[in-house]
């Protein structure tokens, strides 16, 4: 699902203008965000917890020449689902693959 996707389900779900979702979805991205870029944690009970965590330099090798690199330490984006989320998930799992 896209970000428009996204923006048109809740719309036609809650009955409110397109253009008032967008802006707040836009508003909660950005404020997770800005919240990783802090090093907060973001936790969405029920879906699950948004962090940034670091990540250590380490050598790598460049793929079409073999060279050595170095790869500098850095930090990323992290996301874990929340026990409600994942079983969630594995219902859905398990009733595709009964269907099949």
């Amino acid at each position: 699902m896209t970000k428009p996707q996204l923006v048109e389900s809740v719309a036609t779900a809650t009955g409110q203008p397109k253009a008032q979702i967008e802006s707040m979805v836009e508003a909660i991205l950005d404020r997770i965000s800005t919240a990783l870029v802090s090093g907060d944690r973001v936790e969405l009970r029920g879906f699950g917890i948004f962090e940034a965590k670091e990540t250590k330099a380490r050598t790598g090798r460049n793929p079409s020449t073999g060279a050595t690199i170095e790869i500098p330490a850095s930090r990323k984006a992290s996301f874990r689902p929340s026990k409600e989320l994942k079983e969630r998930l594995s219902t859905k799992v398990s009733s595709v693959e009964v269907a099949k």
